[in-house]
């Protein structure tokens, strides 16, 4: 799998801080991730769920820092020579789609249902390009999700109605 569409710890962070699930759960899901999703994790944390879950909760402490406190861990660290957590840039279409799939495996729900226009809103487009279209493809495809229409028809975004509603389920 490309590492682009890898579970980086932050991607984790964000998922468990958002879903606002009880340290158990968390726990759990850290655990299935590790041990039922391994091979979509970065390589990094593949081989010890130590690594795995001490990256994750750093991330969290991290995420949860206001803009003073930020600024003043950063200022330790760089006194320290330490390294700070860095954060991706990765694609937009990426995260949106790694953070709809850990919703979808871990939330109880089998779907996200959203119109096609407003998925494209999400990324800040109006209209829909050949090239816009391949990215969100690659995304899905990649992260084994599927996109489908009322009664379950599976559909292809590129052919639908900009403002049809689309289902989007784990492949």
């Amino acid at each position: 799998m490309d590492e682009r569409y890898c579970f980086s710890a932050n991607d984790i962070a964000l998922y468990l801080l958002t879903s606002e699930m009880p340290l158990r759960r968390s726990n759990g899901v850290m655990h299935d991730l590790f041990d039922s999703h391994n091979h979509e994790l970065r390589e990094e944390y593949r081989a010890n769920f130590r690594l795995f879950r001490s990256a994750i909760q750093n991330s969290i402490a991290f995420l949860m820092l206001s803009n003073d406190e930020y600024a003043e861990v950063e200022q330790i660290i760089h006194d320290l020579k330490l390294s700070c957590p860095t954060w991706d840039e990765s694609d937009e279409f990426i995260s949106y789609f790694k953070f709809t799939k850990l919703s979808l495996l871990y939330s109880g729900i089998a779907l996200r249902r959203i119109k096609l226009r407003t998925l494209l809103r999400v990324f800040g487009y109006r209209r829909r390009s050949e090239q816009l279209m391949n990215r969100i493809h690659e995304a899905m495809d990649t992260l084994e999700l599927q996109a489908f229409l009322k009664g379950y028809e599976t559909c292809d975004l590129s052919d639908i109605p900009i403002d049809r509603m689309v289902s989007i389920r784990l492949q």
